[in-house]
């Protein structure tokens, strides 16, 4: 965030119609940002639960939360973090492999990503996916709630991986786009499993992902994912 010569407002992009955030930010004659945040929701609108899920993270001090202690004071050397997240599922991904840097082979990461997701409240908003199967049942080992997505390597076999999700208990298969078509799921949704597909930027590539019937993409092209999903011209 950069010093403003006079209070400004902006809002963020809200995750659904009736819920807005809002944050303004002053300078001090001495040169320190202040800031205050603040939420809204509009009245009239009506839903099952409240989707809306805010967080303001100091980098500085190294906290979270809505307290007012996260929602107003000055800006830290480190800035400040803010997320809006209505009604969207979350992917966590676990990063644990044997040759990764850190590679933790008693699983603790698993437990800690558990423990973490349990703490913020979002046990039923996100799935955690990892290409290491045995993170995975770590993570069902810990806490059995959550969704977990078993991400799929370029040379997997697509049988015996689905066949090992769906014995496992796993809500999701993660595979690479050049693998997914309309065999594999039809095959992955008779087991149950969902198909989230990686990483799908090309326009050709995310119409096929619409029309093989997956149930979601990784990508980096979100504009056009959601044009296309919506059946609009690219």
């Amino acid at each position: 965030m950069t010093q403003p010569d006079a209070p400004h407002s902006s809002p963020s992009s809200p995750g659904t119609a009736d819920s807005k955030e809002t944050s303004s930010s002053t300078s001090s004659p001495g040169g320190e940002v202040r800031l205050k945040l603040f939420a809204r929701t509009d009245v009239g609108q009506i839903r099952e639960h409240n989707e809306d899920n805010f967080l303001v993270a100091d980098l500085s001090k190294r906290t979270r939360g809505l307290l007012e202690g996260n929602r107003a004071g000055p800006i830290g050397k480190h800035g400040s973090l803010f997320a809006v997240c209505d009604g969207m599922v979350v992917n966590v991904e676990i990063k644990n492999a044997p040759q990764d840097p850190g590679w933790d082979p008693g699983e603790a990461v698993a437990a800690l990503t558990a423990a973490g997701i349990e703490e913020a409240g979002w046990t039923d908003r996100v799935i955690v996916s990892s290409f290491q199967v045995p993170t995975l049942l770590a993570v069902q080992a810990a806490d059995p709630r959550l969704a977990l997505g078993a991400l799929w390597g370029f040379a997997v076999d697509p049988g015996r991986a689905l066949a090992e999700a769906a014995d496992a208990g796993f809500r999701a298969v993660h595979p690479f786009v050049s693998s997914v078509d309309a065999e594999l799921v039809g095959r992955a949704h008779v087991a149950g499993l969902a198909v989230n597909v990686w990483t799908v930027n090309a326009p050709d590539d995310l119409r096929a992902m619409v029309e093989r019937g997956v149930d979601a993409v990784i990508t980096d092209r979100i504009d056009d994912a959601l044009a296309i999903a919506g059946g609009k011209p690219t």
